[in-house]
């Protein structure tokens, strides 16, 4: 059984393979709370949204990931917030993906047929929603075509991509802001 955990967003999730579902928005419940019922031996893998998202979200998801995932020693896919986001987006042309950093910036970045094009950016709402270059701008934001991603979906991009594991001293979060001001 496959365990996902997203924490980067507003609104945390966490779901399996098997369809055990949960989300909450209180940042006080814990992921143990959520995940109790999911009996440990069971579990293959784990798969993490590593952001771009809610700073303190990323950090205590990473951290309950990896501490499982070292103590069961089972796989880890880390996977970017656009490129699960992309993933959605069915299009052999190019497009761009956007998440919402708050502060009226937003987070970017370029695909073509859901690979990357560019690095992630952080820039200002309004020059994100600009048209990229004519292509269509996707993302959680007013402005442009709306989607949005939460752990039931990383499941489905899961059983979709087959991601290769990602080596487990390598996990690291995708930080944009030098500061959580």
């Amino acid at each position: 059984m496959i365990l996902a955990i997203d924490t980067a967003q507003m609104t945390y999730s966490v779901a399996t393979s098997t369809g055990i579902f949960s989300s909450w928005q209180d940042i006080t419940l814990s992921l143990l709370d959520q995940t109790h019922d999911i009996p440990p031996a069971n579990l293959t893998g784990i798969i993490i949204n590593v952001g771009p998202g809610r700073f303190s979200g990323i950090r205590s998801g990473i951290a309950f990931a990896l501490g499982l995932a070292r103590s069961l020693s089972i796989p880890l896919y880390a996977v970017s917030h656009t490129q699960l986001l992309a993933h959605k987006v069915h299009s052999s042309l190019p497009f761009t993906i956007v998440i919402d950093a708050r502060r009226n910036q937003a987070y970017i970045q370029g695909f073509n047929a859901n690979s990357p094009t560019s690095d992630i950016q952080l820039v200002d709402t309004s020059v994100a929603l600009s048209q990229q270059d004519g292509y269509p701008v996707y993302g959680n934001i007013e402005g442009c075509n709306q989607i949005n991603t939460d752990a039931e979906a990383m499941i489905q991009y899961f059983n979709q991509a087959a991601p290769a594991p990602t080596p487990l001293d390598t996990v690291e979060a995708i930080y944009i802001r030098n500061s959580v001001d």
